[in-house]
């Protein structure tokens, strides 16, 4: 009876132990980089990244020299990286209306996608719960039509409550995306990086997302 008792408890330890071991790598891992991008080289092949987005992407309010995807470009190929920043942004755009025209940018052949939608949502008053189900219907999408192209999500500067940071960060990572926080603070926080009504960045906003997104890249990629 007593050696019975020691089997069983021993059984309860082991389930425990494997248990809380998958759960503890579960809720600490994150995805790692699918690509590395190329450097060192003028012979190197050129990678694309998309950067799928809304007003903030367009660069509305700004040169187009001084939109962040022209800036981010320079940048990296001042560091010797040979990357293609595609600018697939339009004014207004809101998330749903971008997961409906993904289809046409998944025809294309890229190696990076950015996913930087959110803000448009919130001036236009659209509830996040909205914008987060377009951004999964477009990772999924991505997920059957470019598995193997490496996405990140960037945070809208609109995110400013931290469970629904947590729930897109949790949505990328089931996605095997790379989260990325906002790289400009909100118009209220940062008002210098805004526009004078508000809407959106201006040329030292529009570096400084450029800025945040060179590091983001060089150290993830």
């Amino acid at each position: 009876m007593v050696l019975m008792e020691k089997q069983l408890l021993f059984r309860l330890l082991l389930v425990w132990v494997v248990s809380f071991a998958v759960v503890g790598c579960a809720g600490d891992s994150e995805p790692s980089s699918k690509i590395q991008l190329n450097k060192g080289t003028e012979t190197a092949i050129q990678q694309k990244m998309i950067c799928l987005g809304d007003g903030i992407t367009a660069g509305v309010g700004v040169a187009y020299e001084e939109g962040y995807t022209k800036v981010l470009a320079a940048k990296m190929k001042s560091e010797g990286f040979a990357l293609q920043v595609v600018n697939a942004g339009i004014k207004g755009e809101t998330a749903s209306q971008a997961n409906a025209r993904i289809e046409w940018l998944l025809q294309q052949r890229f190696q990076v996608l950015l996913i930087a939608v959110g803000w448009d949502d919130y001036l236009a008053g659209i509830p996040f719960s909205e914008t987060i189900s377009a951004i999964e219907q477009m990772l999924q999408k991505v997920a059957l039509a470019s598995p193997d192209a490496q996405v990140i999500v960037v945070a809208s500067p609109a995110l400013g409550r931290e469970n629904d940071e947590f729930a897109l960060r949790e949505l990328a990572v089931q996605y095997g995306a790379l989260y990325c926080p906002s790289l400009v603070a909100g118009p209220g926080e940062a008002p210098a990086f805004w526009s004078t009504d508000g809407q959106y960045p201006n040329k030292a906003g529009q570096e400084e997302i450029a800025d945040g997104l060179a590091e983001f890249l060089t150290q993830e990629l």
